[in-house]
């Protein structure tokens, strides 16, 4: 017994001897390591201090200066007018309108190339509605300008309640200085309401409480660069919006003529639609933000008074804002420096949200004023944007180059070879493509007319024999699909004549187009016969293909 607690005792006296000198360690270091970690954490403090007191400055001023350009961007570009004569619109208007002129008169020569051919109820409605399209060109570049200069009033009031210096444009009006107030504004809310208030209070702290000390100054500084980072940030994407602005307002009415043609062109009409569209947001979007921004000022206490009149008259001094003088406001507490910090996050979160309502408000105004354009436009005439003046000429450029296509693709020389069969067949791709439509509304009339005559054999006949052209194979198909009987096919073919069957059979569309069908064969053996007996078969073959 006595032996096993000495075993014990033996156990317990090297846990008691490290438990004696970790004690010993702890103590020695709170005593003695504890000033050392103060001196390390002090040095680092004022290294961090001092690196930030040289390089923050520096980078302010490029932040200052680049503030200070998208604020006279903002002053110059409201004021703007895309349709001054020194500007780039009218010169691009006038450029795109002799163009969409040069196309309005091929078409008006081949209108009169009709009414010499003795096609004069196809040229009358053709020349009537190149009339129209071409005064459409002059009156809708009226009512852009008309629809701008209502924009350019309102956004010209709105600006100049920011206030205008005496700087003149070359258009002879004042350059407003909304620029220069919301920058001012922005930096005079940084100053009194935020850093300021944290140096000062950093001020009173006592210099026992050195390290907290300076902690916080370096947090003012960064706080004072991330002010001026946000601020700045603002600014330049304001002065995008102005200066896009102008710029895309300025390209839109120079493409004015452009939209007009293409309105009147049913394959690419959604080229309008989308020009309406732009052109109405950003004349609504830019007003639109001006007041957001106006509402913002009076909200965060900023306001348009007397007293931030005189200083954005004498023009402030950004850097002096942001600079040294801010240590003198030692009166300011932390309640201030919190509150400011509040507002400043109410006030980057307003600008965001103004920039980003401005933008759907005017989407919405863009939509309702253009389903509004739209649906005046169809009260009052919406034939011509079916532009039935563009069918003939599209019609027959599309049959010309397909047929054009097709001769090269099969019948180029041998020595031009594989580049040649390429032009072809882009060429008859081409002029399918444009005939699409034509074959589309074939297809739909002979439908119709095959539907509500099915009963009726004699003038589905005489329907198939009036057929020429894309028609013949067109309308050939669809009786062949809507006729299920025999029987029903079998009295058509016995209303067309053997010459009209001739001429049907002799048709090379309406054989090349059997190849993919079945009962090519019997086809090709029924027209090799040569005789009226032979064509009829195959005239049967046609129709009773399904």
């Amino acid at each position: 017994m006595t032996q096993r607690k000495h075993i014990k005792n033996r156990g317990l006296a090297p846990l008691l001897i490290a438990a004696g000198i970790g004690a010993i360690a702890v103590i020695g270091g709170a005593a003695f390591g504890r000033p050392i970690l103060d001196a390390a954490g002090q040095s680092i403090l004022n290294g961090m201090l001092h690196f930030l007191d040289f390089v923050l400055p520096l980078v302010r001023h490029v932040f200052w200066w680049l503030g200070g350009i998208s604020a006279n961007a903002i002053n110059t570009f409201v004021l703007m007018n895309p349709f001054d004569s020194a500007t780039l619109s009218p010169f691009l208007w006038e450029t795109f309108k002799n163009i969409a002129y040069v196309v309005i008169i091929f078409f008006s020569l081949y209108a009169g190339f009709m009414w010499i051919v003795g096609r004069d109820s196809a040229a009358k409605p053709m020349i009537f509605k190149l009339l129209i399209i071409a005064l459409l060109i002059n009156f809708s570049f009226f009512i852009a300008k008309e629809l701008f200069f209502v924009s350019h009033v309102v956004t010209k009031s709105l600006a100049c309640s920011f206030g205008q210096n005496e700087k003149v444009q070359p258009g002879g009006e004042p350059c407003s200085q909304v620029g220069t107030a919301i920058y001012t504004g922005l930096l005079m809310f940084g100053d009194n309401n935020l850093v300021a208030g944290i140096k000062g209070d950093v001020e009173k702290l006592s210099s026992a409480e050195s390290s907290s000390r300076l902690s916080q100054l370096i947090f003012a500084h960064l706080v004072a660069f991330v002010l001026f980072f946000i601020f700045t940030s603002i600014m330049m994407i304001l002065a995008g919006m102005f200066v896009g602005r102008f710029l895309i307002v300025s390209f839109l009415v120079g493409i004015l003529p452009l939209a007009i043609i293409s309105w009147a062109s049913p394959k690419n009409n959604g080229h309008w639609e989308e020009w309406s569209k732009k052109y109405l947001t950003w004349l609504t979007n830019i007003p639109t933000l001006l007041l957001f921004i106006l509402v913002g000022f009076s909200i965060v206490g900023v306001g348009l008074g007397d007293n931030f009149r005189d200083k954005l008259q004498a023009n402030v001094d950004t850097r002096i804002l942001m600079g040294n003088n801010a240590n003198s406001n030692v009166d300011a507490n932390a309640v201030k420096g919190y509150a400011g910090l509040i507002r400043f996050f109410f006030l980057v979160g307003y600008y965001a949200f103004a920039i980003v309502y401005a933008q759907q408000v005017g989407g919405k105004a863009a939509k309702f004023g253009h389903d509004f354009a739209v649906g005046s436009y169809l009260a009052l005439g919406g034939a011509v944007r079916g532009a039935a003046v563009f069918k003939p000429t599209r019609n027959l450029l599309g049959d010309r180059l397909e047929k054009t296509g097709k001769w090269i693709e099969e019948k180029n020389p041998a020595f031009l070879g594989i580049a040649m069969r390429g032009m072809g067949t882009k060429m008859r791709e081409a002029g399918k493509g444009m005939l699409a439509q034509k074959r589309e509304r074939i297809e739909k009339d002979a439908k119709q007319f095959v539907e509500a005559n099915k009963g009726d054999p004699q003038k589905l006949g005489q329907y198939l024999k009036n057929a020429r052209g894309d028609q013949r194979l067109v309308i050939a198909k669809v009786i062949g699909e809507k006729l299920q009987r025999h029987e029903e096919l079998q009295a058509v073919v016995d209303h067309l004549d053997q010459g009209e069957l001739s001429d049907f059979l002799s048709d090379e569309r309406v054989r090349k187009a059997l190849g993919t069908r079945t009962g090519i064969g019997k086809f090709s053996s029924a027209t090799r016969k040569g005789t009226p007996e032979g064509f009829e078969e195959a005239a049967k073959i046609i129709l009773l293909l399904r």
